[in-house]
């Protein structure tokens, strides 16, 4: 695969709105040529500058315009890294959006049906908490978000998985104690 032959298709993907893409992608446009050689290219081509690598067997397009018009890049990554409909996002990243805690994550949140697993890509990282919640109850207390293109966890849910996972409770109950004026530091 040339720089030539993958700027043409990644510009054809680019006007359908497609900015990051999935190895096995482009085995089925360069059926030719052997994984393994798609593989060297496509490591080449990241040096180069060409494709970022944003995680195992996921890259981007860097020079698309139509990332520019990606609202949430990390969101739409988080897409290709695990299926959006066995997650959401919820725990700290929701708690912090929706004011329950006054602390920023410096990462996305979410909920899975897959294996707890942290993500570090170039764009952000990405982390999952295993739940074992029924696929069909999962998004229950959840809505979907456009902006973000992943399912979101509402308010009292994220505090819910708070506690379910016994994450940042202390934060959250600070946070209680302060909305009640309860809370006054410590010396």
């Amino acid at each position: 695969m040339t720089q030539a032959e993958l700027l043409k298709a990644l510009d054809e993907w680019d006007r359908s709105g497609k900015w990051i893409f999935r190895i096995t992608e482009l085995y089925a446009i360069f059926s030719g040529e052997s994984p393994q050689n798609i593989k060297i290219s496509l490591s080449r081509h990241a040096k180069n500058g060409i494709i970022d690598k944003v995680y195992k067997g996921i890259y981007a397009n860097p020079r698309a315009f139509s990332r520019k018009l990606t609202k949430d890049s990390l969101a739409y990554i988080s897409n290709y890294i695990r299926d959006k409909g066995l997650s959401y996002l919820s725990l700290e990243t929701v708690l912090s959006d929706d004011g329950v805690i006054s602390q920023m994550p410096n990462r996305y949140t979410f909920v899975s049906k897959g294996r707890s697993a942290v993500f570090v890509t170039r764009y952000g990282i990405l982390e999952y908490t295993h739940t074992q919640r029924p696929i069909k109850t999962l998004h229950k207390n959840c809505y979907f978000d456009e902006y973000k293109g992943v399912w979101v966890a509402n308010t009292q849910q994220a505090i819910d998985d708070a506690y379910n996972f016994n994450r940042v409770v202390d934060l959250i109950e600070e946070q209680a104690a302060k909305d009640r004026g309860e809370y006054y530091g410590h010396h």
